[in-house]
């Protein structure tokens, strides 16, 4: 009788597609291991957002020798429409300057 123990290695290992990020209720956000706090200049803290982005995206690319098919992200609750707003402005932007379809 065969083992069924054997197919488990066969098992091709699958790469995430996207890259995530994640925005507390404090504006702190959560770009892979790094976490960005709200500075009392909120252009200052898109343009770190966007340069945390960037710098995933790119440790992605080395890694898996390909670009992310996405970015995506969560919001708390709290934040209104034109807050996550901002925030996506800023992926659409990361997006096109790396050619992320």
């Amino acid at each position: 009788m065969i083992c069924g123990t054997t197919a488990i290695g066969a098992m091709p290992v699958r790469t995430p597609l996207y890259i995530k990020f994640s925005v507390s209720s404090s504006h702190t956000i959560q770009v892979g291991n790094e976490v960005l706090t709200s500075s009392k200049d909120f252009d200052q803290h898109l343009a770190a957002f966007k340069k945390a982005l960037i710098k995933e995206v790119k440790a992605y690319q080395k890694k898996h020798n390909q670009l992310p098919k996405d970015i995506r992200g969560t919001f708390h609750e709290s934040h209104l429409m034109g807050t996550r707003g901002m925030y996506r402005d800023v992926v659409i932007a990361v997006k096109k300057e790396l050619g992320i379809q």
